[in-house]
């Protein structure tokens, strides 16, 4: 519309482009892209969210997961039972989040390359028959160097459990001295 043929008419209707209205993206509990891993998200009852990256087989074991499911959408599950979920999450590594806003993630990514932030960490952890847990943290980059990634190939958990010690992992006979892991103060450990 030219400025000169304005007729006075308020009526910008015609002028505006609208888009039909979106419905929010879904919430995945468990959600698989392109690469190798998934990732696997729960809501506890204190609110925010528990996120857990690079999920492979092994873990998905230990979670139930089928491994050749792709995503799962966010179940509507009881306080308590999305509570238990979270404690499962968290034996593995999870981290706790204020809200789901990419932007609470943002210092995992460089915002340049799209790679993971140069502090960003690499945790491997392993939960023996025996009791216990292995733990096996570093920088994100020395763990690509060595090939750490390779524990991601266990076929069990006993499996990675032992790669983790063979990488110089760390055994906590009480899995609540384990300062990686996010554990709940009255929640048995795995046995």
């Amino acid at each position: 519309m030219n400025p000169s043929d304005d007729n006075g008419d308020d009526d910008d209707d015609n002028d505006r482009c609208d888009f039909p209205s979106q419905e929010p993206l879904p919430e995945y509990r468990l959600s698989t892209g392109s690469n190798p891993g998934s990732i696997l998200m729960c809501w506890p009852s204190k609110g925010g969210i528990y996120r857990l990256s690079n999920v492979h087989n092994v873990q998905r074991q230990f979670l139930g997961f089928d491994r050749r499911v792709a995503k799962i959408l966010r179940p509507e599950a009881s306080a308590d039972a999305e509570d238990a979920f979270c404690n499962q999450l968290r034996k593995l590594g999870a981290r706790w989040w204020k809200s789901e806003s990419p932007y609470d993630y943002e210092f995992f990514v460089d915002q340049y390359t799209g790679r993971p932030a140069q502090d960003k960490s690499a945790l491997y952890i392993g939960w023996p028959a025996s009791g216990g847990v292995w733990a096996l943290s570093m920088d994100f980059w020395d763990a690509a160097e060595k090939g750490y990634g390779v524990i991601y190939n266990s076929l069990t958990m006993e499996e990675q459990c032992e790669m983790i010690e063979e990488f110089g992992g760390t055994f906590y006979q009480d899995p609540k001295d384990c300062p990686y892991l996010d554990l709940p103060e009255n929640e048995p450990t795995p046995s």
